[in-house]
């Protein structure tokens, strides 16, 4: 179906979480503001919400689609009912911005200072974990991991000195370099793959919805997809 034949009937709905507002969810603000999602005769609702409630909003149906897939896929592991049916970032974007009078990771050894974090045990904070001990850091034990919330209210807590320390995706990382003088001590970009973003549904919508998936993931631009043969549909 498509064209002309899509526009004899109403827009579908689909509800869709997001949990930065960074450079990591732009595909979905560049779908709906291009109008991908209005051609596959859908209406995207984007709501951002961190990504352990949006895994509790998805197995209760109050979300259509996860866009955070990291902690989806931890909780599948768990034994939830979600599956993941595409891909669109391979790799954790993170930088490690830390306050001007931190210069470098051993700096921050035997300081307990604070690391901001949006989820304990989001993809965020166990990036974060994994740049630290690149450099012979325990996170764990040589920082105190303080759940602030999403990066720009981690910026604002860096910049009033509530936190030293934070994993932060574009623009905001770059933000506090240029406007704030904040360091940047590492980045995850080029250190290790991780799945980060892309798309998780519940389990009955993979099986009862098939065509309601088609529509959404040729709206998405650039995705890897796992559903069906694995290849991108036209």
């Amino acid at each position: 179906m498509s064209g002309p034949a899509l526009a004899q009937t109403g827009a579908e709905r689909v509800r869709i979480s997001y949990s930065s507002g960074g450079m990591t969810s732009i595909d979905l603000f560049i779908a709906r503001d291009r109008k991908y999602f209005q051609q596959q005769n859908l209406t995207a609702e984007l709501i951002r919400v961190p990504a352990n409630l949006a895994i509790t909003a998805g197995i209760s149906g109050e979300i259509d689609v996860l866009g955070s897939i990291g902690s989806a896929i931890r909780s599948i592991q768990r034994g939830t009912p979600l599956r993941v049916v595409s891909v669109t970032l391979r790799r954790p974007l993170f930088f490690l911005v830390a306050r001007p009078e931190y210069k470098s990771i051993k700096d921050l050894k035997g300081k307990n200072l604070g690391l901001g974090i949006v989820t304990f045990g989001g993809s965020q904070h166990t990036t974060a974990k994994r740049m630290f001990a690149l450099h012979g850091l325990n996170a764990d034990k040589e920082l105190t991991a303080i759940q602030v919330g999403e990066e720009a209210v981690q910026l604002q807590a860096l910049t009033t000195n509530s936190i030293q320390v934070a994993a932060i995706s574009p623009p905001y990382a770059q933000i506090a370099r240029e406007k704030f003088n904040m360091n940047i001590l590492e980045t995850s970009t080029d250190k290790f793959a991780s799945i980060q973003n892309g798309a998780a549904v519940h389990v009955k919508t993979l099986q009862e919805r098939p065509g309601f998936l088609k529509r959404f993931l040729r709206a998405r631009p650039g995705e890897q997809v796992l559903y069906g043969t694995g290849k991108r549909s036209q």
